[in-house]
């Protein structure tokens, strides 16, 4: 009881408002989107784009190695490297779907 006979409320409780939800902490985490936040017109490189240079690397790689082990000079390796590096990324660019 307060001093006027009153009978004292929550100090959050406020008379005019009705259906109080005070939350001082969140105990959830909103849900994560799949997609990424960024629009697709502001992306630098799509999935897609990723995937036949990252493939396209990896075959240059390969073919330089190659070259290099079979004795050749290191400047022709890397030449080999590069042409082949070329080469697979117009053979994954037909390849890899559009999707």
């Amino acid at each position: 009881m307060s001093r006027n006979g009153a009978t004292r409320r929550h100090p959050e409780y406020h008379p005019f408002v009705h259906n109080q939800e005070i939350q001082m902490f969140r105990t959830h985490q909103p849900a994560q989107e799949t997609e990424s936040a960024v629009p697709e017109s502001a992306r630098l490189l799509t999935p897609r784009g990723a995937l036949i240079l990252l493939l396209a690397v990896l075959v240059g790689i390969g073919a330089g190695v190659l070259a290099a082990m079979a004795g050749r000079h290191p400047a022709e390796a890397v030449l080999a490297g590069v042409a082949a590096s070329a080469a697979a990324v117009m053979f994954f660019d037909r390849l890899v779907d559009h999707g």
